[in-house]
């Protein structure tokens, strides 16, 4: 212990002399070796971004102009600036306040908190086909009809019948049934997921113009009360979604159709970058604990809910099955490649739940204390991040605590 003193004591020496001759060198030095902790860093229940409530983030008309895109010190989207148009992919609006005091061990959420809708917008601009058939349903010999509910559906449905060597889908390029309008973004690339019964169906996604061949089409699968078809563009005026076989008729219902656009996957986000300054107190390397209260908006239903198939509810909003919080470090004292993230995903229902995702294996590492840039990035994503689906979700009181000695609570 003796040797670990004087050899500090030298360094910090060395420090000095060397600082009376070049001052304007020495920052790295404090930084390598950062103020004590305060009695502050003892105390668990502050809550650092209490600064930050949440607000909804500047509209995706804003490139910039007005808001810095990547603006550290505020609620943000990641995709904001980044999607080739304007239209709104997510929404954050206000929902009133939590109305009665929710509590989880010793955890409450007053009353009185603010409640916001967070939503991964569907693209689908006729989603329950409840109403006339849009022009997009198409035919290559195949028919597309309208059908009336049935006990088990959730209210009308689209039926694609194909006799062999025909074809029956829907044209992307129709005004209105995708709501980014597709065509004007050959490079974009969406996913359909729908609502089926049905155990399997061929299709393509793909060139109509030309003869249409079904012989090694891919199969969709039902799973977990839905298809998830293959990943697409919407390359040209001739891209259609073709279902089918080369040897039989087809048949093929579907309902509750949600687009998304995969390209945008990563960057469909919630977040809220901190600079070390931006946190009260001031972030330090260390364990936090990120968590939100969470539950399903009133009147909205995962798509695959039982109540579909009540007529109050076929034209239900769609309620995000889960959600995924994310604490994501991107500044270090030693330089590296990749950053440093934490992650979790946690199933929804109607009741509020507190989400706490912890640095359980891990901690943020060291960095610069002094950075005018983000060190850390808070996140929350509306949908499981092992499947993008579109939904909304009611999040309350974001909170990010530090544990100096580990978690204890």
């Amino acid at each position: 212990m003796g040797m670990r003193r004087r050899s500090r004591a030298i360094i910090a020496i060395s420090a000095s002399f060397s600082c009376l001759a070049a001052l304007s060198s020495c920052d790295w030095i404090s930084s390598l070796f950062p103020e004590s902790f305060g009695p502050e860093y003892d105390d668990t229940s502050i809550n650092y971004i209490a600064s930050f409530p949440l607000e909804a983030p500047p509209a995706a008309s804003d490139q910039g102009s007005v808001v810095a895109l990547d603006a550290p010190g505020r609620w943000d989207w990641a995709w904001r600036g980044r999607t080739g148009n304007s239209f709104q992919y997510m929404t954050l609006s206000p929902a009133g306040t939590v109305g009665a005091a929710q509590t989880a061990a010793s955890y409450t959420l007053a009353a009185d908190e603010k409640v916001w809708r967070l939503e991964l917008v569907n693209l689908a601009g006729d989603p329950y086909l409840e109403g006339a058939q849009h022009a997009a349903w198409t035919g290559g010999g195949g028919t597309v009809s309208s059908l009336a509910p049935t006990p088990v559906s959730h209210g009308r449905f689209i039926r694609l019948d194909s006799p062999p060597t025909a074809w029956s889908g829907f044209n992307p390029n129709v005004a209105g049934f995708m709501l980014d309008d597709p065509a004007s973004m050959p490079t974009a690339r969406y996913v359909l997921k729908a609502f089926s019964t049905d155990a399997s169906v061929r299709y393509i996604i793909g060139d109509a113009s030309g003869a249409v061949s079904f012989d090694d089409a891919p199969t969709s699968a039902l799973s977990a009360s839905r298809h998830a078809f293959d990943v697409f563009s919407v390359e040209s005026a001739d891209t259609r979604f073709m279902t089918g076989t080369s040897g039989a008729t087809q048949t093929f219902d579907l309902d509750d159709l949600r687009f998304t656009r995969l390209d945008l996957e990563e960057n469909a986000r919630l977040r809220l970058r901190l600079r070390p300054s931006d946190a009260a107190p001031t972030l330090v390397a260390g364990k936090y604990e990120f968590s939100v209260w969470a539950r399903w908006p009133d009147g909205a239903l995962p798509y695959d809910s039982a109540s579909r198939s009540q007529a109050a509810n076929y034209q239900a909003p769609f309620a995000s099955k889960r959600i995924t919080l994310r604490v994501m470090q991107t500044e270090f004292l030693v330089e590296r490649e990749t950053p440093v993230v934490f992650q979790e995903s946690y199933e929804l229902s109607g009741d509020w739940t507190r989400l706490a995702l912890r640095m359980d294996g891990g901690n943020l590492d060291r960095f610069d204390e002094s950075t005018a840039e983000a060190v850390v990035e808070l996140a929350v994503f509306p949908y499981d991040r092992q499947g993008m689906d579109c939904g909304s979700v009611l999040i309350a009181a974001p909170s990010l605590r530090f544990f100096k000695d580990g978690y204890t609570d």
